[in-house]
């Protein structure tokens, strides 16, 4: 299956009530985020006509060296963008209310992946002590789908609601033995010895491999990302645990 019948398979699963204002909301502000840094991916500041922020990365603007580090081809890292938050969605509330809604969009020619805006401040381990329920689902989330980048930037801590949030997942879905940066979630939990799953994971792991395709990801992910997703999920199953750091 070409790149494009992937786009329009994925084009063709969003919609949801989350999604449809990154979906249909007008552009009316669109600048770069941040100071461009090599082997760092283009990241554009969007501002929505319903007063909605988000983050736009287009397939053009990923860093190729660091996609390859990471062992994915650059085409594949907006594709993660927008399959983990499909994954958390149909997972269930527990694991959609911490990833940032993500659809792919274009914007002016530049397809890419939209992410509704997390906010709060990274580089805090308050989410560990305030809800530490939440900093477990996220480690199931980022064992499950091998999330290679998740360091203490690449999530927010909004204290006063109380909400962490997942962001950054083009660095996903990885396959045996492809490099691991660091995964904050998961090393938390297995050095409290909180490993083993809860009722919750058990049963959202069942749905996931009872479902017909993946919850619509095999139609999508590279068939080896979605034969490592099903193969991750068996194997925390038979173990009745998360997958350690860097177990993909």
């Amino acid at each position: 299956m070409s790149l494009q019948d992937r786009v329009d398979e994925l084009a063709a699963q969003q919609g949801s009530t989350e999604e449809d204002h990154l979906l249909h909301a007008q552009i009316v502000r669109y600048e770069r985020h941040g100071t461009a840094h090599p082997g760092v991916n283009e990241t554009y500041y969007v501002v929505l006509d319903d007063g909605g922020e988000a983050f736009h990365k287009p397939f053009s603007g990923v860093a190729v060296p660091t996609a390859q580090h990471y062992g994915h081809h650059p085409d594949e890292v907006p594709m993660h963008e927008c399959g983990a938050w499909r994954l958390a969605h149909r997972l269930g509330p527990a694991y959609a209310e911490i990833v940032a809604p993500c659809v792919l969009r274009a914007h002016q020619g530049e397809a890419g992946a939209l992410s509704a805006r997390q906010f709060g401040l990274p580089l805090t381990d308050e989410p560990l002590t305030r809800v530490p329920d939440r900093a477990r689902a996220a480690a199931f989330f980022d064992s499950l789908i091998a999330q290679q980048d998740r360091h203490a930037g690449n999530y927010r801590w909004d204290g006063d609601a109380e909400k962490l949030g997942l962001i950054d997942h083009g660095f996903a879905f990885a396959g045996p033995g492809q490099y691991v940066n660091q995964s904050f979630f998961v090393a938390w939990r297995w050095a409290r010895d909180e490993q083993a799953l809860i009722d919750a994971d058990q049963q959202a792991l069942r749905n996931l491999l009872e479902s017909r395709d993946l919850h619509g990801l095999g139609r999508f992910l590279l068939p080896e990302e979605a034969e490592a997703l099903a193969a991750r999920a068996d194997l925390m199953l038979e173990r009745s645990s998360i997958l350690a750091v860097g177990e993909f």
